[in-house]
């Protein structure tokens, strides 16, 4: 009697080495391996940008400061914004767009920001609008992922 093919009762059993893998059976692709690839493809290019950033930020007119309606643009422009830098396809860059509104009331304004970067692949943008009522500044960080 061959114990490795038939148990006690006679009966066969299976070898667990020639079963389906499941990603086959169930359609799923396997998962790739990574590339290693340290540079991006096709790099961020702020200036491409920048003349996007410009006309949205004009969608503030000539509006007088009202937070709430204020607060629904700048979200508009950031989601317009993201949106567009999505097109773009740039290679392995994720993209942090922040729109600001103040009161223009004669007060002086700084900004400041920091962050963990890699000067050769991360950039960033600054955009700004101003009327008779309201200050906007729109900032955009482009980090590369490895």
């Amino acid at each position: 009697m061959d114990v490795g093919k038939t148990g006690v009762d006679g009966a066969v059993a299976k070898n667990p080495f020639k079963q389906r893998s499941r990603v086959r059976t169930t359609g799923h692709q396997a998962k790739l391996a990574n590339t290693y690839r340290l540079r991006p493809v096709r790099r961020f290019v702020p200036h491409l940008i920048h003349k996007k950033g410009e006309e949205l930020m004009g969608s503030f007119g000539d509006m007088t400061y009202k937070p709430e309606a204020c607060g629904e643009v700048a979200i508009e422009i950031a989601d317009r914004m993201v949106a567009f830098i999505k097109a773009q396809a740039f290679d392995r860059y994720r993209c942090v767009v922040e729109v600001t509104v103040m009161e223009k009331q004669g007060q002086a304004v700084k900004m400041a920001s920091r962050a963990l970067w890699d000067s050769e692949k991360d950039t960033s943008l600054t955009l700004k609008y101003e009327n008779k009522h309201l200050l906007a500044v729109g900032v955009v960080f482009a980090l590369y992922l490895d």
